[in-house]
């Protein structure tokens, strides 16, 4: 009997069997069911409210429950179970009695060990099955790792139990048919039967897939024509190979990869030093700096299409300038908007083609007087251009071993005066962020634990929502006790605000109670035991008071159910609308996003790290809101004397754009637009939007900043994209400040190097081990490594840096004092005086900036009574630099420095710190933007950021504000958000990421200053070991393998 003939056989047996089964139309029912169930859960209850009419007003911002009374905005999920009921079916054939086999099973697991990761579950199964021509039932248990279980099955019929081995997966993401549907292979070896079958959640469970299906952007593949015959007058052979040799070493010095191996390890140090000194000996080269070969780039392109056009300088001009934009928009923004992302395939060819396309059709429409031999030599001199675009694609991936790093240079699209410019760089940042800066803000700043004062004020002052999307509550502390800072906010802030609303609504001063919203990643909410405070929350109008170890904590949070209950007893309104209505809204809305699937088992180690909070923001009038971006989270470790961190409060046109990312959050968790809170909502802008923003700027909102995002997983990552292009952008004497509590990532600390060598001042700042957050030994050998890079960079290529008029320093954090402290802060800048400052060679303050601060420092010695904080936290570390905030600036910005107007500003500036790190409240203690704006009058305004296609037009500056000489080249810009140094920010998890541009950042300026005197700046390499322990080599080859996830 061939193989054929018995597989034939078999598979008779088994279908003759299955059709033999009493419950054959049960299976057939229970698959049907599931498979034309809809995926979605169940509908939400939420009612459709009338648009609000005027949004500036409270009143109308708050639907009337008068109107409908039962109004529930409550999201379709909340919490993660921690079981999963499935049900599948198998089929499979019995060797020891040479008999098919089938049966269908019910499926419940239980989470009990990491269930942010499924590692480990326990399972109980009963199934009926049908075996050796007889139907029976089993009943088992079993314990389950991600994809392999083993337990016991016991057989009803047989009254025997039977050890039982199971593999289960998804062979494609999400499922076969997009259910949370896995493939099941079941062994019994006692039986010798072997069984293949899918599960799936039930129908009823409210599946939804929270990661995309794909984890790769689809890429089109294309091919360049083959060459044409040129007459050979018209062929620039020279000036092509000109412009490939320009072309590599661009791209070889914007994006070295300095450690193709370890360089802990002798054969990874030897590597690294030939890597350097290769660098350093080409940039050294007479017309071989970064400068020049960008310049050479430009002019052998002019110099190729003028020989192509018959040796018209002007048509080659005109040419070259249209080759530089084809290039711009058809290749280099859309390619490296994909940074960080999956691409498959990785290659350009498919843009190449559609670049190609393009130009020829400009070439053929276009007005330059061309022959039919020339525009064929134009066409072919931007098609040599295309392949050497393509091979420089294809080595940047050969040196950092993949697609997701490729980034190619914009100076490829862009000449140095098209982006010197503030207006000029946020129209290229703008482009590249797939949306421009909006313009018409107002922000100020936050330090340290301030951010739990303004959280709390933002509570208090929602009139109709409010949005955390954070990426830690805590729920636990550092000893396994209940937070304090966590139970005090949901009573002080949540509960509070309820009380005051109820209170409100009785007194005719609101029409509905606010609707509080928290977005938590499952897991944080796992790990920093955020379910007790969540339940809470969830269920403030029911909750029973919680039993917590900290009694003081218990007595308040008691006292504070207390009120809420007083105050809805005694609330007219709450009668009026009944039980029901307090139910649906007096709690908190918590969605727990990103929850373990094992369909995706492939993204459990992805997070969503954002971390911000929005009120009340609304498209008819984006006045009405307000949004603090933030690097801090909520719990005890982020209040007190030992966190250096920075948040950033804005209201305004920006605000709308993150309100939209939380929408599309919220939809890549499944959940329908129907589903979506009517706040969340998308709406038109009104007509009137155009006025308002004007009137805005009018007031004084003149700020331009630009919000953008990094999907978790395998989603957009704008953040990444607009931190790569700030980079890249940055000229000669630009300064790069970059602190950051995770300064491990080598693409970063490559564009670093870079930046010296392109004649920058670059200054990466990481904590030393006493100071960083994370203190665990693999992340700080990473960090160890990246600063040893830049470090040794430095030492290698100094006259190469040096030729360039660059600098490129490492500086440590090592701060003793209360990071509020801001006496502290005044003495140790004086005692310095800069000396040792790497900045000292390059920007000279005023003479009378000393001056102001030693006065204040003299007033503070007898007046200031030393910073206080929210509550005291007992705190056995010394100062964490959690900061995530950087500061770019133009030689021209840093010469405003050497004003004496500065000293009003700086002096207002430190007496509003000082306010702030007492408690005080009001105007004087808050660091708004115009404090220090206001002191540079004649700084040049902004016009309101252009489109994308404006990008390579030259500025035409700000209407009504001439631009003088010294003007026309300061470009300020400061960012702030979620988003860390490390290549798992920059790859894997959610961030934010927000960039201000012009002199509303300015306050970051005066916050850079002291923060350099705050850092010590190693001057030998050994100084700079001393601030880190030292790992073993197998431990650091370890975190190397595994430097994505750390």
């Amino acid at each position: 009997m061939t193989p054929s003939t018995r597989g034939r056989r078999l598979w008779a047996l088994v279908v003759a069997e299955v059709q033999a089964m009493r419950f054959r139309h049960t299976i057939l029912a229970l698959f049907a069911a599931c498979l034309c169930a809809a995926p979605a859960g169940p509908a939400s209850a939420e009612a459709h409210v009338a648009p609000p009419g005027d949004a500036a007003t409270s009143a109308a911002l708050s639907p009337s429950p008068a109107a409908n009374p039962t109004l529930d905005v409550s999201l379709p999920f909340g919490q993660p179970k921690y079981y999963r009921l499935e049900f599948g079916a198998q089929g499979g054939y019995a060797f020891r009695s040479e008999r098919p086999s089938a049966r269908i099973l019910l499926d419940l697991e239980g989470r009990v060990v990491a269930p942010q990761f499924g590692l480990l579950d326990i399972a109980l199964e009963g199934t009926l099955l049908r075996t050796d021509r007889k139907s029976r039932g089993t009943f088992g248990a079993s314990l389950k790792l991600p994809v392999v279980r083993g337990g016991v099955d016991f057989d009803t019929y047989d009254q025997k139990p039977y050890f039982k081995l199971t593999l289960e997966g998804a062979p494609r993401r999400g499922g076969f048919f997009a259910r949370g549907d896995r493939l099941r292979i079941d062994y019994t070896p006692a039986r010798r039967t072997l069984e293949l079958g899918m599960k799936m959640p039930m129908p009823w469970s409210g599946y939804r897939e929270t990661r995309p299906r794909n984890a790769f952007v689809a890429m089109r593949r294309g091919a360049l024509p083959a060459p044409a015959p040129v007459r050979p007058s018209l062929v620039a052979a020279d000036e092509i190979e000109r412009i490939r040799h320009a072309m590599v070493w661009v791209d070889r010095l914007l994006t070295p990869n300095l450690t193709p191996r370890s360089p802990e390890s002798r054969k990874g140090r030897r590597a690294f030093e030939r890597e350097a000194v290769a660098l350093n000996e080409h940039a050294r080269l007479p017309g071989h700096s970064f400068a020049s070969e960008d310049s050479a780039y430009h002019a052998a392109l002019r110099a190729a299409f003028a020989v192509a056009a018959g040796r018209n300088e002007a048509a080659g001009e005109e040419l070259a300038a249209r080759a530089r934009r084809t290039l711009l928009h058809d290749v280099i923004i859309p390619y490296n908007r994909l940074l960080g992302q999956m691409r498959n395939p990785g290659e350009i060819t498919g843009l190449l083609a559609d670049a190609h396309s393009r130009f020829r059709a400009g070439l053929e429409t276009s007005d330059l007087g061309l022959g039919a031999a020339e525009r064929q030599a134009a066409l072919d001199v931007f098609r040599q251009v295309l392949h050497q675009l393509d091979d420089i694609t294809r080595g940047s991936r050969k040196r950092w071993k993949t697609w997701r790093l490729v980034w190619i240079p914009l100076n490829f699209g862009l000449r140095p005066q098209e982006y010197d410019s503030q207006e000029e760089v946020n129209q290229v940042l703008g482009a590249l962020a797939g949306h421009p800066f909006s313009p018409a803000n107002s922000i100020r700043y936050c330090l340290n634990d301030e951010f739990y004062r303004e959280l709390l004020r933002s509570v208090h002052e929602t009139r109709s929502y409010h949005v955390l999307w954070i990426h830690d509550y805590s729920g636990r502390n550092g000893t396994k006790g209940p937070d304090r800072a966590s139970w005090t906010f949901a009573v002080n802030g949540y509960l509070d605000a309820f009380v005051s609303a109820i209170q409100e609504m009785d007194r005719g001063e609101r029409r509905d109670l606010p609707q509080f919203f928290i977005l938590l990643d499952e897991y944080y909410y796992r790990g920093n035991g955020s379910e007790p405070v969540m339940s809470f929350l969830e269920h403030l109008a029911t909750a029973d008071p919680p039993r917590l170890s900290d009694k003081a904590l218990e007595a308040s949070v008691r006292a504070g159910l207390k009120r809420l209950r007083e105050a809805i007893a005694a609330s007219t309104t709450m009668k009026r609308y009944g039980d029901r209505y307090v139910r649906r809204n007096v709690r908190v809305h918590v969605a727990i996003t990103h929850p373990y699937d094992p369909t995706f088992i492939g993204d459990m180690l992805m997070r969503d790290h954002t971390k911000l909070a929005f009120r009340d923001v609304f498209e008819e009038d984006p006045g009405s809101g307000e949004l603090l971006l933030t690097g801090l989270g909520v719990g005890e470790h982020y209040v007190g004397p030992t966190w250096e961190d920075r948040s950033l409060i804005l209201r305004g046109t920006e605000a709308v754009r993150i309100k939209t990312a939380a929408r599309e959050l919220l939809v890549s968790q499944g959940v329908r637009p129907d589903e979506i809170p009517y706040f969340l909502r998308a709406r038109a802008y009104p007509a009137s939007f155009e006025r308002t923003c004007d009137s805005l700027r009018s007031e004084g909102w003149t700020a331009h900043v630009l919000a953008t995002t990094n999907g978790t997983g395998y989603r957009d990552k704008s953040a990444s994209v607009l931190k790569a292009a700030i980079y890249n952008l940055m000229q000669r004497g630009s300064v790069l400040f970059a602190p950051d509590s995770l300064w491990t990532n080598e693409f970063w600390a490559a564009m670093f190097v870079s930046a010296a060598l392109r004649g920058c001042h670059a200054f990466p700042v990481a904590p030393a081990s006493d100071h960083a957050p994370s203190s665990a030994l693999p992340t700080l050998g990473l960090m160890h490594r990246a600063l040893w890079i830049l470090f040794r960079s430095s030492e290698i290529m100094h006259e190469s840096i040096a030729a360039a008029g660059g600098t490129l320093r490492v500086g440590i954090y090592t701060k003793e004092d209360d990071v509020q402290d801001v006496r502290a802060l005044l003495e140790r800048m004086l005692e310095k005086e800069w000396r040792g400052s790497p900045l000292r060679d390059w920007v000279q303050g005023h003479p009378e900036v000393i001056t102001v601060l030693r006065e204040e420092y003299e007033r503070m010695r007898t007046e200031y009574p030393g910073p206080a904080h929210p509550m005291t936290i007992a705190v056995t570390h010394k100062p964490h630099l959690h900061l995530k905030a950087q500061f770019f600036a133009s030689q021209a910005a840093l010469a405003v420095l050497n004003r004496a107007d500065w000293t009003g500003a700086l002096r207002q500036y430190v007496r509003a710190r000082w306010k702030g790190s007492i408690l005080e409240s009001g105007d004087g203690a808050r660091l708004d933007a115009a404090l220090i704006r206001d002191a540079v009058p004649e700084w040049p305004t902004v016009e309101a950021s252009a489109g994308a296609s404006d990008i390579a037009s030259p500025s035409a500056g700000a209407p009504g504000a001439p631009l003088g000489p010294d003007w026309e080249t300061v470009v300020v810009l400061s960012t702030l958000g979620s988003q860390n140094q490390d290549r798992r920010s920059m790859l894997l998890d959610g961030e934010i990421l927000s960039a201000t541009a012009g002199k509303d950042c300015l306050p970051a300026m005066i916050d850079f200053a002291f923060l350099v005197g705050a850092a010590t700046w190693p001057e030998k390499l050994e100084e700079l070991d001393g601030y880190f322990p030292k790992t073993s080599g197998f431990l650091r080859s370890v975190s190397r393998f595994l430097r994505d996830l750390i």
